[in-house]
């Protein structure tokens, strides 16, 4: 009996083989499957592309335009400047702050009122008639607000972008219209650098408010503390200032004349009590006031002519009449001496009330003296008040022109570079990538219609065999 022998082989040379003759089978059933469905792929290409090309012109647009920003910060004074915007640079912080105030309710219902969007079917979904509305009619929903609906389609289109790290900013929006979308664009950047500006001004204005308030109250001020300082002055007589010049040149003399009365009193008194102490010891005839005077040397020479014997009584010589007794003679010459005695006291005492006179008069006009630097100190505090609130006050109106000066000045932070135009082409759909999109999707079909036969092909057995 005959049997079919086959030779062992090792079973990894086995496998390499099988491997070889699978890869070669299934590179020539690959190209068998293509060339019989190359006919398939081409009418699928064919209905692809022809639909694309139907559906392309139907599709709904959407035209983007945008208007382009310059973020610019400006100095205290409002003015822009290169070298200031180097030193303030803006942090990421204050332009994600912008982009908020440019998507902010009042800035996107300028927009709407200046466009009309309410009355717009595009953005207003209740003047749209299709069948979503027509069924939401007939559903219990709460009916939609129209302002709500428009602020919210509008919001969506808000089209902000930035190239990295520029200052410069794109902001438009999209809508099925051309001049719609740059409308709108033009709208809100308009809007809103005037709504920074007229913000800068409110504020510049509150200051310049508050300024003049302050001026004003400055001013009431001013007025009460020099009224206060020229009432003083009068009341305190320091208005009359001959009156004080002459007060000191008064002091100066009679200061002068005190001391010269004190010399007096004191050359008097001296002169009175010598006389005192001399009439105390009986030697008065020998003071040198009796002896020089002329009284009392009539009188001793009347006397000694007496005394001897050779004068003739009722006769003196020198035009007038004396006693011819001697004792009435020595009585009258006694009296002279006690005379000029008393005068010598009486002229101390005449020059002790001068100086007392004079000593009252110059603290009288001391003391006055003494009022009236107590009142020039008291007017100096005051006029340093008056002084110190007039130049507040001048201060602050140099302020207040300076800062009213400015609201005319002011610029915003930001400048329209360029304005929105019409866009040409849509943004949605882009040619380029519908085309790319169509390819894709012939290459996705075809490999859907040929991937039951590459799996079928795939699962037919394979085996290796060796033979003598």
């Amino acid at each position: 009996m005959s049997q079919d022998r086959r030779p062992l082989v090792p079973r990894h040379v086995a496998d390499d083989e099988e491997h070889v003759v699978q890869m070669h089978h299934s590179h020539g059933s690959f190209g068998h499957i293509l060339r019989a469905k190359i006919w398939w792929i081409i009418l699928i290409g064919i209905v692809v592309i022809a639909s694309s090309a139907t559906v392309y012109p139907i599709l709904p647009r959407s035209y983007e335009a945008t208007s382009l920003v310059f973020l610019q910060p400006t100095d205290q004074n409002g003015q822009p400047g290169f070298g200031h915007s180097t030193l303030n640079a803006l942090d990421e912080n204050q332009i994600q702050a912008y982009n908020d105030i440019l998507g902010s309710r009042p800035l996107l219902m300028t927009v709407i009122q200046q466009q009309h969007l309410i009355d717009d079917p595009e953005f207003n979904p209740t003047l749209r008639d299709t069948w979503y509305t027509k069924v939401r009619a007939w559903l219990p929903l709460p009916a939609i607000n129209p302002e709500q609906a428009v602020e919210t389609n509008v919001r969506k289109r808000l089209v902000i972008r930035r190239d990295k790290k520029s200052y410069i900013m794109q902001v438009g929006f999209w809508s099925a219209n051309p001049e719609t979308a740059s409308a709108m664009a033009n709208i809100l950047v308009n809007a809103f650098v005037t709504k920074q500006l007229a913000d800068r001004q409110h504020y510049q204005r509150d200051l310049v408010n508050k300024l003049a308030a302050h001026v004003t109250e400055l001013q009431a001020r001013y007025h009460l503390t020099e009224a206060a300082a020229h009432t003083y002055l009068v009341d305190s007589g320091l208005i009359h200032k001959d009156q004080q010049t002459s007060a000191e040149h008064q002091l100066t003399t009679l200061s002068n004349e005190y001391a010269m009365a004190l010399s007096r009193t004191a050359t008097a008194e001296e002169h009175a009590q010598v006389l005192a102490e001399m009439q105390k010891l009986g030697t008065l005839d020998s003071a040198p006031d009796v002896l020089a005077s002329p009284i009392v040397s009539a009188l001793k020479e009347r006397l000694i002519t007496l005394t001897a014997g050779t004068g003739v009584p009722g006769s003196i010589g020198v035009g007038g009449s004396l006693p011819a007794s001697l004792a009435e003679l020595r009585q009258l010459i006694n009296t002279e001496i006690q005379r000029i005695v008393r005068a010598a006291q009486a002229e101390a005492t005449m020059n002790r009330l001068e100086a007392v006179i004079l000593r009252d008069d110059i603290a009288h006009i001391d003391a006055q003296t003494v009022i009236w630097r107590e009142a020039e100190r008291h007017l100096s505090v005051l006029q340093r008040e008056s002084d110190a609130d007039q130049k507040a006050l001048q201060d602050a109106m140099a302020q207040l022109r300076t800062q009213t000066g400015l609201i005319d000045l002011l610029r915003p932070d930001t400048e329209v570079w360029a304005l929105a135009v019409p866009p040409a082409r849509p943004a949605f759909p882009n040619l380029m990538l519908y085309t790319i999109g169509t390819l894709l999707l012939t290459t996705l079909l075809s490999g859907i219609a040929l991937l039951p036969t590459l799996t079928a092909t795939a699962r037919r057995p394979s085996f290796v065999a060796t033979g003598d």
